[in-house]
């Protein structure tokens, strides 16, 4: 299978009900990533100091304080279909001392796995930098949701920057009503609010936020301070309510009952996004300078607040230009004045908000998730353990890539050939590759349901649409300059065409709109076939025609296929089973088409020179140790003497894959079967020179195997037959 399938991804975290930000934080990613299909089957590994009641995503506890739990939970994902592990790192989420107990699983992990900092210390002691680096050092990436950290992370902790990658804290998106209709609703008009939410405890500074409030509240008496969630769960076992109650009879002191409210209590997201937009600013007076990454105020950004901080590290580097006001560290004077400040000038507050809201709209978790998926993705593309053989396991399996499709393929469709991996555009394109690229991209799609697959399919359609003549006939040279260099296209052409709008049209992937375009170009090119004379023409073309019901199509099979038998008795002599005097290319087309018109048309004389031909193609291409060995190209094999060792081209190895597996399907022996397994082996080194065919680094198939060894080149065809061949082996080989 290839990455494109949707991945086996587990969290490490902890996870609600368990009420921390880690939680949320993790909650809100899995969610919005399991609506992308390639993450749809992401789960969690929770991690419990007490027990608790999870969803479905939760697949495995970690117990938080038992040190064997770690190395146990290591051993279970090295036995689980999980591909890559995410670990959402706070020192304080994992067992023993700055949560070391954390490394004792990594260093027993056999996947890979990436590492989500929440919190990154300038001035770490030696343990604390010790567990970041070798999450560094062990784990392929590392993600950090502030640029402020990059350095630290390469100065202090000592990691690579190659594996450190950014992606902004989520926001959710909820809509709400206007701030003016959020505030009658809930009894503040014609007040002025401030907030502050999360879980409250001393590091917080609230108490220089009230005092602030009371220095503004004597000029502005309006404004009302909320003061947003329960006491810190960890602060709340340690010494109760203390820091909370102290806050409160400070607020008695000073007289500003009306201009403060608590809100004790463990906020939903809902909750949050709603005081958040019925806020006018947002307040965060922090006590440290180093805090890196702040959830609350990330909400705060999302949402197009303006924002009052202390300047820690998140805040400068989220309020820079001119998205909020930095005041002094344990300074309610300072604090006050900024607030005062945005109050006094409202087309100031206007331009923040704008400001702010720009930034905040790239914040939402939907665009936030996307850059996670990718970074999962080329994780596992380039380290996960996703075998690559649909037949069998091997030592030697790597992630396949459709990197090169892409590459060979621009606005107006799939170029026709490549310098190395290169495209080169000198050469312009061919309908013949436009065609067998559209299978591939129906077949991608069909499987997997990536965007980027749907996308190809309109591209090789229009590129088909645009190079039918008004007769139905296609011109199948392109140049790069768009236009075409001959006026009417092979008759192979023309039957390749056919096959391939045939599968498009009844492949339940493929989008409405699409089938009804290219039922007018199958409607066009239809009278076309009587007059085909190419044996192979009329084969592709069969094989186009056999995805269509209808008597009309069951016709024109029909006189096709007597064709073809007519010419394989011409030409059959001896030993000599074939429908020419010769073999060049293409041959298993023949009998593939041979065995689908047997099906169609209930003619058993069909379906014997299917097996006949197909035997006959078999003793002539494959090699007594066992592998496939397609005629070369250089010099074809004629009647009485030998065939051609080189060039192999790719095609053939497509070709006969899909006959053998025709023949599978209409007599179920399992030796037929095996031969179309050991086809398709030929681009992995199953061949005459026992070299693989495939380029890791791109997905591309190298053009042939020559006298001296591959043809370097990776023109569409090869890579395209590669594809068709995978993905019809992977329907039936499982």
């Amino acid at each position: 299978m290839i990455s494109e399938k949707p991945m086996n991804i587990a969290f490490l975290s902890t996870y609600p009900p368990r009420e921390c930000g880690l939680a949320t934080f993790t909650q809100d990613l899995v969610t919005h990533l399991s609506k992308i299909e390639l993450m749809s089957r992401s789960k969690i590994i929770a991690v419990s100091n007490r027990n608790l009641r999870y969803d479905d995503k939760v697949i495995m506890e970690l117990t938080q304080n038992d040190v064997r739990s770690y190395r146990q939970t290591a051993s279970k994902l090295n036995d689980s279909k999980i591909e890559l592990l995410v670990i959402e790192h706070e020192y304080g989420i994992y067992g023993g001392e700055y949560g070391e107990d954390l490394l004792d699983l990594v260093n027993d992990l056999k996947i890979p796995f990436v590492t989500t900092l929440h919190t990154v210390l300038p001035e770490p002691n030696e343990k604390q930098r010790h567990i970041l680096n070798v999450l560094g050092q062990k784990g392929k990436k590392i993600i950090t949701m502030a640029k402020n950290t990059v350095d630290l992370l390469k100065n202090v902790y000592g990691i690579d920057e190659s594996k450190i990658k950014v992606i902004n804290h989520g926001v959710p998106y909820l809509p709400m009503k206007s701030r003016d209709s959020l505030k009658e609703e809930s009894g503040f008009n014609d007040r002025t609010i401030i907030s502050t939410f999360g879980l409250l405890g001393p590091g917080k500074g609230l108490e220089y936020g009230i005092e602030a409030i009371a220095k503004v509240a004597k000029s502005h008496k309006d404004v009302l301070y909320l003061i947003l969630g329960q006491t810190h769960p960890a602060i709340q076992k340690e010494s109760g309510e203390t820091y909370r109650e102290s806050l409160e009879a400070m607020v008695s002191e000073l007289g500003i009952e009306d201009n403060v409210t608590f809100v004790n209590k463990y906020l939903t997201q809902e909750e949050i996004i709603r005081y958040l937009n019925l806020s006018d600013i947002y307040m965060t007076p922090y006590l440290s300078k180093d805090q890196a990454v702040s959830g609350t105020l990330a909400y705060a950004v999302g949402y197009g607040r303006v924002i009052v901080s202390t300047p820690y590290s998140y805040a400068k580097e989220m309020l820079s230009e001119g998205r909020g006001l930095l005041a002094e560290f344990k300074d309610s004077q300072s604090i006050a004045n900024c607030i005062e400040y945005v109050l006094d000038n409202p087309k100031v507050k206007e331009q923040m908000e704008r400001k702010t809201s720009e930034t905040g709209k790239t914040m939402m978790w939907d665009q936030v998730a996307e850059q996670y998926k990718d970074l999962f993705f080329n994780v596992v593309k380039q380290y996960g353990r996703i075998p690559v053989s649909t037949i069998k396991k091997s030592t030697n399996s790597f992630t396949l890539k459709t990197d090169h499709i892409i590459h060979m393929t621009d606005d107006t469709g799939m170029l026709q050939h490549s310098v190395y991996g290169v495209p080169n555009l000198s050469k312009g394109y061919t309908s013949d590759d436009n065609a067998r690229a559209l299978i591939v991209a129906i077949g991608m799609y069909d499987q997997y349901r990536v965007k980027k697959y749907e996308k190809l399919i309109y591209k090789y359609v229009s590129f088909l649409s645009y190079a039918q003549n008004p007769n139905g006939t296609f011109r199948n040279f392109m140049g790069y300059n768009r236009e075409f260099l001959e006026e009417e296209g092979s008759e192979d052409c023309f039957g390749r065409c056919l096959w391939a709008l045939g599968y498009t049209f009844v492949n339940s992937a493929t989008p409405q709109n699409v089938k009804k375009a290219v039922w007018k170009l199958i409607e066009k090119a239809l009278p076309n076939c009587q007059k085909l004379i190419s044996p192979r023409a009329k084969a592709y073309a069969i094989i186009g025609l056999g995805y269509l019901d209808g008597e009309n199509a069951k016709g024109y099979i029909s006189k096709l296929a007597t064709s073809l038998a007519e010419q394989y008795d011409h030409y059959k002599e001896g030993a000599w089973h074939w429908f020419e005097a010769s073999m060049t290319y293409g041959n298993a087309v023949l009998p593939w088409a041979m065995f689908i018109a047997g099906q169609v048309t209930n003619k058993d004389q069909f379906q014997q020179i299917g097996f006949e031909s197909l035997h006959f193609l078999e003793n002539k291409t494959f090699h007594k140790e066992g592998y496939f060995k397609p005629i070369g190209c250089n010099g074809w094999l004629e009647k009485g003497k030998e065939a051609a060792k080189f060039d192999e081209q790719p095609v053939e190895a497509c070709e006969t894959t899909f006959a053998f597996l025709e023949a599978y399907k209409v007599s179920g022996e399992k030796k037929l079967l095996d031969r179309a397994k050991a086809c398709f082996s030929w681009y992995y080194g199953k061949n005459s020179k026992n070299i693989s065919l495939i380029d890791r680094e791109t997905g591309g198939i190298y053009d042939g195997i020559e006298q001296d060894g591959l043809n370097l080149n990776q023109g569409a065809e090869s890579v395209v037959s590669f594809w068709m061949a995978y993905l019809a082996v992977k329907k039936i080989v499982k």
